[in-house]
């Protein structure tokens, strides 16, 4: 019936710390470059999603003409949280002599998941890496790499923030039978034969 079918309210931001050391060590025909760095990271996500008024109707077209055919009481969104980042990384670049040049690596992170002060989600991911590059002639124009690491997908608010209690309120929908009562489409035996209509009716 062209009505508004949902409102949404959604706010997101996200506070993060970065630090950077980095350290040369030379050494005759070594030389390590290291790099150590630190990540401190807090998102927070309010999003509330809901039916205004707290009622949806949904209908049919017969003829040109409208009819009621369900309601929907409740539902939406009402997720609240907040995730904690922490990361700490170490790499080096270590070349030995001219032509073999090594890059190990390891990268610690942890997230954990909040809503309300409540901790409904914690992990922490360790990912070592390893690389080298090694000069195959002289004058360094040909090079043989290679590459080996372990990677995580990142963490984020929406791979928990529907697991939270009372972050999906209870949907209830309602539709019409042979008379003006509304009554419980779960239930099949209530059903009558007027609500025996086409998928293809329906329309929100």
């Amino acid at each position: 019936f062209n009505n508004v079918v949902t409102e949404e309210f959604n706010k997101r931001n996200r506070l993060t710390f970065s630090g950077l050391f980095d350290w040369f060590i030379s050494a005759g025909s070594s030389n390590h470059a290291v790099r150590m760095g630190l990540d401190v990271e807090q998102s927070k996500v309010d999003e509330v999603r809901s039916i205004p008024g707290g009622l949806r109707y949904v209908g049919y077209q017969d003829n040109n003409q409208a009819f009621a055919h369900y309601a929907i009481q409740g539902g939406g969104l009402n997720s609240h949280v907040k995730m904690d980042r922490t990361t700490v990384f170490v790499q080096d670049t270590w070349d030995i002599g001219q032509r073999l040049t090594l890059a190990p690596g390891l990268r610690w992170e942890k997230y954990v998941g909040k809503s309300g002060g409540t901790e409904y989600w914690s992990s922490s991911t360790l990912a070592p890496r390893f690389g080298f590059t090694f000069a195959l002639t002289s004058n360094l124009s040909q090079a043989l790499k290679a590459h080996w690491g372990r990677y995580f997908e990142g963490l984020s608010s929406g791979m928990f923030s529907n697991g939270v209690p009372g972050a999906l309120p209870t949907e209830i929908a309602y539709a019409w039978g042979s008379g003006t009562d509304a009554i419980d489409p779960y239930t099949p035996s209530t059903w009558s034969a007027a609500m025996s209509l086409p998928e293809s009716a329906c329309m929100a």
